[in-house]
């Protein structure tokens, strides 16, 4: 066609329209398109997966009978506050779900494989001693299939979702049961299902592990295989990105066995000062050491002696409930051979300066230790740490016991138990055992002086605490002529 040739709108322009299109390749009737997927393979996803926090909250009121629980968050510095995976799950339960979040590169990745490894206490009786040993385990396969936001499921015949995929924050979430989390999921009213994996341990102890997701490239097939870079002279190729580790720390779900007491002795501490002409030593008292049975870590790392006490949930400690209760908590009283200081009414979680941990009103696991409206009572604990006697081929727990009033070998039936911290609730400490009555030695120190002018004299003073005298009913004699004698100071004894 010509310029000066041009008919717009007439059928002459038309056909020569259609003619060059026809000449020219471009007439969808002779050669019809062909629509091109351009895809940019990547050998690995582009980043690396990172484990986040979710902001969800976690509601137990609605139908399900047996939820998933974590321990409990003690305070604010609880390091499971703000940790980016928690895990849960449910008393007596053998297994652990995750719950938090994953940021991935969901254009990159057709999967993430999630791979723990730990290191746990094994007390073997048989063995000397106990040891470390080194677990490692591949907990779940998290596939994503497609980029749409959707629920994840377990590859296999298992129907178990394990995650649910955001796209537009690029993440996948772990929730579970009535979780709630703002504009995700709005199909379900808000209210998520189920979706975390699952770490199988086949126990109930408590774990610190560290978890570390994996993810492997969607584009795989575009690259050559391992068989064709070895044909090449050259290493596979890597497809994968890996998270840096995170550590959970996995709560007991079950109580721990009872403790095993073989005896309980007292203990004394030394302090010595020899380098000056006042020579000073002191003799600390009030401390108790217990010798346990092997073997130990029932309920996993962690576990400590615990030192069962009175609880105010149980109501007034009166007559009545001390001897229903008298085999679930530690109780005190004085020598009665001496006249001495009054003790208070039962130990308290404050005279114990030596503990680690302590929970106040946890449940007690005797079917007998019931209030009278039929809810299980409850003991506060103190925890103490244990360590490993290679000689006796026992466990032992250092005490010290501090009382209100200077009482003079006062006598401590302690009931003991095993008590996890981090555990779920109603299983925290194990059932009570009483050990013997033992009494609580007082401390005492020693003052040696030197007068420079008098070289081949001393002067020594010991001093400590005292009983006031004998009982009122005369039991006991009175001091030979000469015998220290107790100074003004009520409960304190100074000789020279």
């Amino acid at each position: 066609a010509q310029p000066q040739y041009l008919l717009p709108g007439q059928a002459v322009d038309k056909i020569n329209h259609v003619l060059q299109r026809a000449v020219e390749g471009g007439h969808w009737m002779l050669n019809p398109p062909a629509l091109l997927t351009l895809v940019h393979a990547v050998q690995q996803p582009i980043g690396r997966p990172r484990f986040m926090p979710l902001n969800v909250d976690h509601d137990d009121d609605l139908g399900d009978a047996d939820p998933l629980h974590t321990a409990p968050v003690r305070d604010r510095q609880d390091p499971v506050e703000l940790a980016p995976i928690t895990a849960w799950r449910r008393l007596g339960s053998t297994d652990a779900y995750l719950m938090g979040a994953l940021a991935v590169h969901g254009a990159g990745s057709a999967q993430i494989d999630l791979h723990a490894a730990w290191a746990e206490p094994v007390d073997d009786p048989a063995q000397p001693t106990w040891q470390m040993v080194e677990r490692a385990a591949h907990v779940e396969t998290i596939p994503l299939p497609s980029l749409r936001e959707d629920y994840l499921r377990a590859p296999g015949v298992e129907y178990r979702r394990v995650g649910y995929y955001d796209p537009e924050h690029d993440q996948i979430v772990f929730t579970r049961l009535w979780d709630r989390g703002g504009p995700l999921d709005q199909a379900y009213g808000n209210y998520f299902s189920q979706a975390a994996p699952r770490h199988i341990f086949n126990d109930t102890k408590r774990r610190k592990v560290a978890y570390t997701a994996i993810a492997a490239s969607r584009y795989r097939e575009y690259f050559p295989t391992d068989a064709q870079q070895a044909e090449a002279g050259l290493e596979p190729l890597d497809f994968t990105r890996r998270s840096d580790p995170v550590i959970v720390d996995v709560p007991a779900g079950e109580r721990p066995v009872a403790p095993g007491v073989v005896y309980v002795l007292p203990t004394f501490g030394w302090q010595r000062q020899t380098e000056t002409s006042m020579k000073r030593s002191v003799r600390f008292g009030g401390g108790l050491r217990v010798y346990l049975e092997r073997p130990w870590f029932s309920s996993g790392e962690g576990e400590l002696l615990g030192v069962a006490l009175w609880s105010g949930s149980n109501g007034t400690l009166d007559a009545a409930n001390r001897d229903k209760f008298k085999a679930y908590f530690t109780q005190w009283g004085m020598d009665p051979i001496w006249k001495t200081a009054n003790l208070g009414y039962a130990p308290s979680t404050y005279h114990f300066p030596d503990s680690v941990a302590g929970d106040f009103g946890v449940s007690l696991e005797e079917r007998t230790a019931r209030l009278a409206d039929g809810p299980p009572g409850r003991g506060n604990v103190v925890g103490l740490p244990v360590e490993f006697d290679p000689e006796r081929k026992l466990w032992f727990a250092d005490l010290t016991i501090k009382t209100d009033n200077e009482t003079y070998m006062p006598f401590v039936r302690l009931a003991l138990v095993r008590y996890q911290p981090h555990a779920l609730v109603d299983a925290q400490i194990s059932r009570g055992v009483l050990a013997d009555f033992a009494q609580i030695p007082p401390g005492r120190s020693v003052l040696i002086t030197v007068d420079p002018n008098a070289p081949r004299q001393l002067r020594l003073v010991v001093s400590g605490g005292a009983p006031l005298g004998p009982p009122a009913g005369g039991v006991g004699q009175q001091p030979p002529r000469g015998a220290p004698r107790a100074t003004p100071s009520p409960g304190r004894v100074q000789a020279h």
